[in-house]
């Protein structure tokens, strides 16, 4: 009888620990706070404030040949700039979050 209490006892020890340890790790958020800029003719970029995780810019723009066209920026983490070269004007422009 001893024994199954002391296993008892031993497994509810093993669970608190692992909650406490699946509790105390990080949170992870997407990137918030995001902005998107256009410079001149020739770029536009993104920058992400806030979260964990990394954005990238995408557009969809009129070269200047009159042809549509889409572009994607690097993958950057928060607190860093996603930039896409463009020869054109823009449509449109997105972020993507991972």
């Amino acid at each position: 009888m001893k024994k199954s209490r002391t296993a008892a006892l031993s497994a509810a020890a093993l669970l608190t620990a692992g909650l406490l340890v699946g509790i105390a790790s990080p949170a992870h958020a997407l990137p918030e706070g995001c902005t998107a800029e256009t410079w001149r003719t020739d770029r536009v970029s993104s920058y992400c404030q806030s979260g964990t995780g990394e954005h990238q810019i995408a557009v969809s723009y009129l070269h200047r040949n009159g042809e549509r066209m889409e572009t994607r920026g690097a993958w950057a983490p928060v607190g860093q700039t996603s930039y896409a070269g463009i020869n054109g004007t823009v449509l449109l422009w997105w972020i993507n979050k991972r």
